[in-house]
């Protein structure tokens, strides 16, 4: 498997930050901070893309989870999130 040193063009084409405009869809981004598989800081680099190319956009950050999350609070932060984003963009 190549990594995105050997290939940083088609690490480019694949990755959602570098295509982000005013026709991409409203985005819901929930991620942990300690995540050992896809570092958080990718997800504040999307949600900013999003913001930039004016895309509306909602980011949760959890300090205390990682790639899943497990602390009810934050489950049940997330559900009530993703329930009020998916109620607004889907019955306007």
């Amino acid at each position: 498997m190549r990594s995105k040193e050997d290939a940083p063009d088609l690490a480019r084409d694949v990755s959602p930050i570098f295509h982000s405009d005013d026709n991409t869809v409203p985005f819901l981004i929930a991620h942990g901070a300690l995540d050992p598989v896809v570092p958080v800081d990718r997800a504040r680099r999307f949600y900013t893309a999003l913001r930039s190319a004016g895309v509306d956009a909602k980011y949760l950050e959890f300090a205390d989870e990682g790639h899943f999350l497990v602390n009810p609070t934050n489950l049940t932060t997330v559900v009530t999130e993703t329930v009020l984003f998916l109620d607004w963009y889907l019955k306007r």
